[in-house]
């Protein structure tokens, strides 16, 4: 096993993982989502964090670094990755995180009690012993109330996509460095592409995911479809494998793919009939879906007979809520029905007097949060129905939205932040300390990225590397161009027309700067990263 581990580890250091947040895993998210089903959770403020597999700690840093009264432990069998973290964690002067390297078999409950245990991207890319150990973990390690989280690679999804991972394994085998394994991975996707008959099922298979392989980051690659181990399973298999731990399956991260609801009556009619439980109801909808991966949210079995399937009318109104609801299309011929376009940039179907308005008041407020009584207040002001009379309405309302992943919704109002950029911008300040900290040295991932309030990373492009540092309250948007400028004259950014490389005089940088700083305040204020 040691020499294993040092394979394994070796991978990493050789091909580090861009390690960085997911707002699925978020310990404030994972609260929220068990209060949906009914369980309460430790408070993210005070909690005990445990990670495993936590590369960098880009998925915990931030997490400590707004919380400075939880106490958060990452632990991954990379040293350099471990190595890496820590300095970041140093630079910050965070006193209540640390990175440690180990190996996750080795745990046992010297290590304690943890409020919130946290597994992404690791479970399917381990030895089986591993894969039972990062259970074994969740369970003697997870304190009574406390809720994990795993994910991993699923079937029947998965079924195609290891055809692929074989075929590129296979001419991998040729190069002698990892650059030259994924070099000989591509060329065979390419060959494949070329060769093979467009309508039989490796010709489809090719279709649906040789663009990615040929157009991925190389670290991705790399780790999804060249790693020693990538061992997809069926959900009930992880579900089985988890029970026999002492654990039981509370939900899926996003919840909405938990939902029957939203596939139509017929396929509702049918499942209701064939399932008795929301395990086997969900890998029915795995079937349907084809579905790759899950983010699987877990607390101790005693609490199952606590779980509530049946979305309460109460606690929906007891959550906070934000969506956005853009380009509304009236339907012909129906009245107060309209198709929008979601936060998600789906369209969703609302009909009704109560829904419409719902949807214009959560748009208003975006990308802020309303508690649901406030909702119902508003709702009242705009003189639709007394408070006491609709809210079961609004409640059903909220939990079908819920159903269609077309709002977010968590149990704290958090950090308040902007609709719009104010004459001198501020960006959130731990944002702005981490950018600073984080990137202050050469990293050997060229990629940069914040964290902004609800955990949920943001890739910087040149502009926003740029402005980001800026934009401390002392700044004009006038200011905040002329910088541009100058850092394009200095040779650290190119400002150019869209499709026109062309040199551009000074009349025509200056409006080109004014407009990406427009477009880039108005994208982070989407992104929940300006404060007043």
């Amino acid at each position: 096993m040691a020499d294993e581990n040092a394979l394994i580890a070796a991978t990493y250091d050789d091909a580090p993982y861009l390690s960085c947040a997911f707002d699925c895993s978020s310990p404030e998210h994972l609260r929220s989502v068990a209060w949906l089903f009914g369980l309460e959770a430790p408070d993210p403020a005070t909690a005990r964090v445990l990670e495993l597999g936590c590369a960098s700690g880009g998925n915990i840093i931030p997490f400590a670094q707004r919380h400075p009264g939880a106490q958060v432990l990452g632990l991954d069998l990379s040293q350099q990755q471990v190595e890496e973290g820590n300095a970041v964690i140093a630079r910050m002067g965070l006193d209540n995180v640390r990175l440690a390297q180990r190996d996750l078999a080795s745990i046992d409950t010297s290590l304690g009690q943890f409020d919130y245990i946290l597994c992404h991207g690791v479970y399917s890319w381990v030895p089986p012993e591993v894969r039972t150990a990062i259970l074994r973990v969740c369970r003697e390690n997870l304190s009574a109330q406390g809720v994990a989280f795993v994910s991993y690679n699923t079937y029947p999804g998965w079924k195609t996509r290891e055809v692929l991972r074989d075929a590129m394994r296979l001419h991998s085998a040729r190069g002698g460095t990892p650059a030259e394994q994924l070099a000989h991975a591509r060329t065979m996707v390419q060959f494949l592409r070329e060769r093979v008959a467009q309508d039989g099922l490796l010709g489809r298979i090719l279709s649906e995911h040789a663009d990615v392989v040929q157009r991925g980051d190389d670290y991705y690659l790399m780790h999804e479809y060249l790693e020693r181990h990538n061992q997809p399973c069926y959900f009930r298999e992880f579900a089985d494998a988890a029970h026999a731990q002492g654990l039981t399956y509370l939900a899926e991260s996003p919840v909405a793919s938990m939902f029957v609801n939203n596939l139509g009556a017929e396929i509702v009619e049918a499942l209701q009939g064939a399932c008795g439980d929301q395990v086997e109801l969900e890998q029915y909808l795995d079937f349907l879906r084809n579905r790759q991966f899950r983010q699987t949210l877990l607390v101790q079995g005693e609490r199952a007979t606590h779980i509530q399937r049946t979305l309460d009318h109460d606690l929906l109104l007891s959550l906070h809520y934000s969506g956005q609801f853009s380009d509304p299309r009236p339907v012909e011929g129906a009245a107060h029905k309209a198709t929008f376009r979601t936060w998600r940039d789906a369209d969703i179907d609302l009909s009704g007097s109560l829904t419409l308005a719902l949807a214009d008041i959560l748009t208003a407020a975006y990308p802020n949060v309303l508690h649901g009584n406030e909702l119902l207040a508003q709702l009242h002001d705009r003189g639709i129905g007394p408070s006491a009379e609709i809210s079961s309405e609004l409640a059903h309302t909220l939990g079908q939205l819920i159903a269609f992943n077309a709002v977010e919704f968590v149990r704290e109002r958090g950090t308040q932040v902007v609709a719009s950029p104010g004459a001198t911008p501020t960006a959130w300040a731990p944002a702005r300390h981490w950018y600073a900290e984080r990137f202050a040295e050469p990293q050997r991932m060229p990629k940069r990225w914040v964290v902004s309030p609800i955990h949920r990373t943001v890739m910087l492009d040149s502009a926003r590397q740029h402005l980001l540092p800026l934009l401390d309250g002392t700044r004009t948007h006038a200011e905040l161009a002329a910088a541009l400028v100058s850092a394009h004259e200095q040779g650290g950014i190119t400002l150019a027309r869209e499709g026109d490389d062309r040199p551009l005089d000074s009349k025509e940088l200056a409006t080109c700067a004014e407009q990406i700083v427009a477009d880039t305040l108005a994208a982070l204020a989407r992104e929940r990263l300006l404060v007043a």
